[in-house]
């Protein structure tokens, strides 16, 4: 009963290939097919789908994985990528692709059955993103010195036109990394979690004397930042980001009086509980969700339900990806690359940076520390392998962990609300550790994060070893 779908892609190898092949199969099998004139950012999409009332959405990009890779996401009619898509894989395994018959996408063009997206679209998409956030002061923002990445990316053309046409005129681009290269050459490893992808940033704004770098992900919808603070750039994790998001858009909301009845922050359950007290301080609901940013969508989706958009203030995870405002249902590096302008502008204009903010903040409310550790198991046994450690931790039957007193052990496989294959060990001192294998790569990812301990490096290494153990 599908009738109408919505196509992008981003800049890598065969994107724009398996874009129209896509379009082909669907507009053959009497789909109306809308697809982009060129490459265009996630956000875009999910916004696209619901701003043209399409049924279904598709994305080709492998977000900020390496050059080798490419991917296919799938978004429902409200632009939130696909929960469950079990039964849609059922369908694929039915087909013999070799059997699949499509017409020529120049033909399916001239028919009317592939139509290409007008630009007045991504017009309503800035000015939406401009309604959000509304209040940039021209004045402070012309002052900010800013280089910008798009690591070769789908942001090259329209985080710049944003950041311009809303003030921060004093904006510096990488030229190298501004312009398509499925290789990525100059960042092998395209995302802004990695220091090193932003080396040429870094180099840029030092013969500049920049205030704040800027970095989006291949198909723009995570944002990496660094911060001129004390004669360095500094880098702002994703958790760190959440928390200056999450203090100062609720601090602006009470300044402007424009905080919305029943006010809703959503992170997902391995990001910084901080973000949980900061809330706290200002009658603010904090929802926390399963990792990946379709579950916090889909809180939006609900909230829009029931009339309650407008009490979504921020979604975020730790991953760098942020969502600010409903005119998109996934992660949207625009407006939160807007968003961190006009904060570090704000606080510029105080004689502070982000850091000298987040240092206050943990003044407040206590340090926060949070570790990722990744385990990778190569070829056909690796993947057993991970499903044993797995299968191994649901059978501890110990009060401990190592070394550490063990205080609540969930297994959300048999959560009532999320089921996912995920374990969190609640730990003495307010020490957690999430240990969960990866969607896209054969890879363990465990989540350390330890609260306002005076020995917090000590503990750390203490649980690292615990892990090591376990993994290794």
């Amino acid at each position: 009963k599908k009738k109408k779908v919505m196509i992008s892609y981003d800049g890598r190898y065969n994107s724009q290939q398996f874009a129209k092949a896509t379009a082909e199969v669907l507009a053959s099998c009497g789909i109306t097919v809308f697809i982009t004139k060129e490459l265009q950012p996630t956000p875009f999409l999910s916004f696209a789908v619901r701003y043209t009332r399409c049924d279904l959405g598709v994305m080709i990009t492998a977000s900020h994985n390496s050059y080798e890779y490419n991917g296919y996401k799938l978004f429902d009619e409200n632009g939130t990528q696909f929960i469950d898509t079990a039964k849609i894989s059922e369908y694929i395994d039915q087909v013999d692709i070799f059997n699949v018959q499509s017409q020529n996408f120049e033909n399916l063009v001239e028919l009317g059955k592939i139509k290409f997206v007008c630009d007045s679209v991504v017009d309503e998409y800035l000015k939406q993103i401009k309604q959000i956030r509304p209040d940039s002061n021209k004045n402070s923002s012309s002052a900010l010195k800013i280089v910008y990445t798009p690591l070769c990316g789908a942001g090259y053309k329209l985080v710049p036109r944003l950041l311009k046409e809303q003030g921060f005129d004093n904006l510096q681009l990488v030229l190298e990394q501004s312009m398509i290269d499925s290789n990525f050459t100059t960042c092998p490893n395209p995302n802004p979690e990695k220091v090193e992808a932003l080396s040429l940033a870094m180099n840029l704004a030092k013969t500049t004397n920049a205030d704040l770098i800027i970095a989006t992900d291949p198909d723009c919808d995570r944002v990496g930042v660094m911060v001129l603070h004390e004669n360095q750039y500094k880098v702002i994790s994703g958790n760190e980001m959440g928390v200056l998001l999450t203090d100062f858009l609720l601090s602006q909301h009470i300044a402007n009086n424009t905080m919305p009845k029943n006010p809703m922050i959503v992170r997902n359950i391995v990001s910084t509980a901080l973000v949980d007290k900061i809330a706290k301080d200002y009658d603010v609901v904090v929802e926390s969700v399963l990792i990946g940013f379709k579950h916090i969508g889909q809180v939006v989706n609900e909230l829009q339900q029931t009339q309650r958009q407008d009490s979504f203030i921020l979604g975020f995870e730790e991953s760098m990806g942020y969502l600010i405002g409903t005119h998109a249902r996934d992660k949207d590096a625009l407006i939160t690359s807007l968003t961190i302008a006009e904060m570090a502008s704000l606080w510029k204009i105080q004689g502070l940076t982000l850091i000298d903010r987040l240092h206050s903040l943990y003044k407040k409310y206590g340090h926060y520390s949070h570790t990722l550790l990744s385990y990778k198991f190569d070829g056909a046994n690796g993947v057993k392998k991970m499903a044993c450690i797995m299968d191994r931790l649901r059978e501890i039957k110990t009060d401990w962990f190592g070394k550490f007193k063990l205080r609540q052990f969930i297994d959300y496989k048999k959560s009532e609300k999320y089921s996912a294959n995920i374990l969190q060990f609640k730990l003495q001192d307010d020490m957690t550790v999430i240990i969960r294998p990866s969607g896209t790569e054969p890879i363990i990812k465990v989540y350390l994060n330890i609260f306002g301990s005076t020995q917090v490096n000590e503990s750390i290494q203490n649980l690292k070893l615990e892990v090591d153990k376990i993994m290794l």
